[in-house]
């Protein structure tokens, strides 16, 4: 006798929550019709990719569409969040939306680095005002113990510098000089400039 199978729509816990409170089916996609095309179904990597690649070239309305389709809006792609690709770009408006739908404000780079430390790297102050509104941490560190305010400092966003401080950022937070290698912070870095 053969392995008994189940058949599609016997109750199971999942189902009879998801019945219950009147959830919708889960989705395999971001785009109900399964068929050719535009509408075909895509995996999970690939949803994650389009997703990212909107955050990063700034295409507020595909991000918007995307997460109404029930896209993840932590969703990474090789380990760069849409968060962390709008920020490093300096598209405030697409980093605005992803925080108001709670993409994940500390999640880290493959080189472990996050949201509003390339927000301060790069000297967007914009999206480093609108990372600390959403309660992003300002203390946070990369993988090298850089702060935002280290990155800011070191690449002379006195802007940036600013908005980090008045939230609250310690300055004397001490991290390898990427030129010297010797600690070093951001109030070393003011001191010598």
């Amino acid at each position: 006798m053969g392995v008994r199978r189940f058949a599609p729509t016997a109750p199971t816990p999942a189902n009879s929550l998801r019945l219950r409170c009147r959830l919708p089916a889960p989705r395999a996609s971001l785009f109900a019709g399964g068929g050719k095309g535009r509408n075909a179904p895509q995996t999970i990597g690939a949803m994650s990719k389009e997703f990212v690649d909107a955050a990063q070239a700034g295409d507020e309305a595909k991000v918007r569409r995307l997460l109404a389709g029930g896209a993840d809006p932590s969703a990474d792609d090789d380990g760069y969040s849409g968060l962390y690709c709008a920020a490093q770009e300096g598209h405030v408006n697409v980093l605005r939306v992803l925080v108001e739908a709670r993409a994940s404000l500390e999640a880290k780079s493959p080189k472990g680095s996050n949201a509003l430390l390339m927000a301060a790297q790069n000297g967007h102050a914009d999206c480093v005002e609108a990372l600390l509104k959403g309660g992003a941490n300002v203390q946070a560190q990369s993988a090298k113990g850089e702060t935002a305010v280290f990155l800011a400092a070191m690449n002379g966003h006195t802007d940036c510098c600013r908005l980090l401080l008045r939230a609250g950022a310690d300055p004397t937070i001490e991290a390898k000089h990427p030129g010297s290698g010797k600690p070093c912070s951001a109030i070393k870095i003011a001191e010598e400039a």
